[in-house]
């Protein structure tokens, strides 16, 4: 899923047993709606995860460490 940032994610995973939690930090470019691209970015990084090991996602937290504002050449009038 592409992310709409110029920053790449920073990730951290921690594997107790059969228990993942995951921590995602990422950068999100104005204007587009940050609880909604951390609610599909969570969505995703637990059903990927799962589905590539069979381990169970208990948590994942998503940080959004830096909201950016568009290149000036990407800005666009409304």
């Amino acid at each position: 899923m592409p992310v709409p940032g110029r920053r790449a994610a920073r990730t951290e995973v921690r594997v107790d047993g059969h228990i993942v939690t995951a921590r995602v930090a990422l950068s999100v470019t104005y204007p587009m709606p940050v609880r909604e691209t951390a609610r599909r970015v969570r969505e995703n990084v637990r059903a990927r995860v799962e589905e590539l090991t069979g381990l169970t996602v208990r948590q994942v937290d998503v940080d959004v460490a830096v909201l950016e504002h568009p290149l000036a050449h990407e800005r666009t009038v409304r």
